[in-house]
């Protein structure tokens, strides 16, 4: 669509046009590198030409999306552009592997997400379920919804989010010349595939194919060990209830909702059973990254190194 469409001469309101199309096709969420890219197809702009300025292009992109936004008011949806928690490490790494040509791109977290202003909760799941399958998905957000138990962290899991932030505890470390030390504990919202299975209303080949259904619907990823996670869709679509009904953490820096990054353990203590007011503290990867370079290795609200009392939260 965007290839055919760079080859002719095209009016400014065609090419918005053309990008949320290809939002849209893209379930409604799109990295930004992949959405900056289908504008510089259409505007015949090469990266590799001197002189190319990336910035000049990110806030045109971010023109031409206020520009889309306008006309998507008047139905009450919007394009957001959201940071994903895991960093634009990782991010940029893994939206990379789906396409043959190397990007000549900065790596970026930010995706761009199609979002229904008016939506609850149940209208949200009503326009792509069943009344069963509503009731299925209300049922494990519940469960992903929930923080898990906090154990020893171990060298042998090394599961995406370790690696990220052991990267940066790594030049961390490297740059103020003390010994590398990973964080002590571990954490997660994640369940497994087993646990989902339990569900008493579907038979097992049911509840793994509505999985399936949820993670092309980016609602939900599924991680290497078989386990399942809210995605960042979701996260951001139900953002409000998620807070509201679970108490989700969020991040300290972006005050976004945070399932994967680092979590303080040292608030977790402070927290007690009574005390549902409470506000834990954890980062997503590139906010602790920022937090432990810039500002300070010690959580703000209950002063706990946080290099002795986090946890990676996966």
């Amino acid at each position: 669509m965007i290839e055919e469409a760079a080859k002719k001469e095209l009016s400014t309101d065609v090419k918005r046009k053309l990008l949320l199309q290809y939002i849209l096709r893209s379930r409604g969420i799109l990295h930004e590198n992949v959405l900056l890219t289908c504008l510089l197809q259409l505007e015949q702009v090469d990266v590799t030409e001197e002189g190319f300025d990336e910035d000049i292009w990110l806030e045109r992109l971010s023109h031409y999306i206020s520009e889309i936004n306008l006309k998507l008011s008047k139905i009450h949806y919007k394009v957001i552009k959201i940071s994903h928690g895991m960093g634009k490490n990782y991010v940029t790494q893994k939206v990379m592997s789906n396409f043959d040509n190397e990007w000549n791109l900065r790596p970026s977290s930010r995706f761009y997400v199609y979002v229904n202003l008016n939506s609850t909760k149940e209208t949200e799941l009503a326009t792509t379920l069943r009344p069963s399958e509503i009731e299925f998905v209300k049922w494990t957000i519940e469960k992903l919804a929930t923080l898990k138990g906090i154990s020893q962290s171990s060298s042998s899991e090394n599961c995406p989010v370790e690696l990220e932030i052991d990267r940066i505890l790594k030049d961390w470390y490297e740059r103020t010349e003390h010994e590398t030390v990973r964080l002590p504990y571990r954490t997660t919202y994640t369940f497994g595939s087993m646990h989902l299975m339990a569900y008493t209303e579907f038979s097992s080949s049911e509840v793994e194919k509505l999985l399936s259904k949820l993670c092309e619907l980016k609602w939900l990823y599924r991680t290497d060990k078989g386990s399942y996670g809210l995605d960042l869709k979701l996260l951001l679509e139900m953002e409000e209830y998620l807070l509201e009904t679970h108490s989700m953490t969020t991040c300290e820096s972006c005050q976004r909702i945070v399932n994967q990054g680092v979590l303080c353990t040292g608030c977790v203590a402070n927290q007690t059973v009574d005390d549902d007011e409470t506000e834990l503290t954890a980062w997503h990867v590139d906010c602790f990254e920022y937090h432990l370079k810039h500002i300070s290795q010690n959580c703000n609200k209950c002063e706990s190194d946080i290099l002795k009392a986090g946890a990676y939260l996966v």
